[in-house]
């Protein structure tokens, strides 16, 4: 038997649409349920519906969001509740996205911002998964451009992918924090 650990998703058609979304949704599920770091990268960001709860299926994920559907950032900030860590690398485009970070200032070292004005990748990457691709992730990557992207459970390329993550993208931020702690303690 072989096992498929990589897939292709065109979203010219609404079937790959509506995969893309449910893609979204289990792995913003799944990071809720298991925490563990998830990357963002994406020049352009913004809210967007993404699972659709109006049945009640996932009462049991949060039994608060009620019926109805659930957008990108308030999957991303349940993630961040159950005790995940975000780092988002975008352009420098933050007002898409000043509702996520004043509902996760209480959280400054699980959330991390990083603008980078030629950033032109776009990916999302947990523990177990990576997709990578055209899309931004906005309502009209999701929803409407014509996008192509891959998904892939692949080990070896999740952890070659998060090494470049942090290298490329965290790095300097995280020397930033460093060296500011390490400041603190000459008063």
């Amino acid at each position: 038997m072989i096992v498929q650990d990589e897939r292709s998703i065109e979203t010219k058609e609404a079937i790959g649409r509506a995969h893309i979304k449910d893609l979204l949704s289990s792995l913003l599920v799944a990071e809720s349920i298991n925490p563990g770091v998830i990357y963002i990268l994406s020049p352009w960001i913004s809210d967007f519906p993404v699972l659709d709860n109006t049945t009640g299926n996932f009462d049991a994920v949060n039994p608060k969001w009620g019926h109805r559907h659930l957008y990108f950032f308030e999957l991303l900030q349940n993630c961040v509740e159950a005790g995940a860590t975000l780092k988002l690398a975008i352009r420098e485009n933050r007002d898409k996205m000043r509702q996520l970070e004043q509902n996760l200032c209480n959280y400054p070292s699980r959330f991390k911002v990083v603008e980078l004005k030629d950033l032109h990748e776009k990916g999302l990457l947990t523990d177990c998964a990576l997709i990578r691709g055209s899309m931004n992730f906005t309502y009209f990557g999701a929803t409407v451009n014509y996008e192509c992207i891959t998904y892939t459970t692949n080990p070896a390329q999740i952890a070659e992918k998060r090494n470049t993550y942090e290298d490329l993208y965290f790095k300097e931020v995280l020397s930033k924090e460093t060296s500011a702690e390490d400041d603190d303690d000459w008063y």
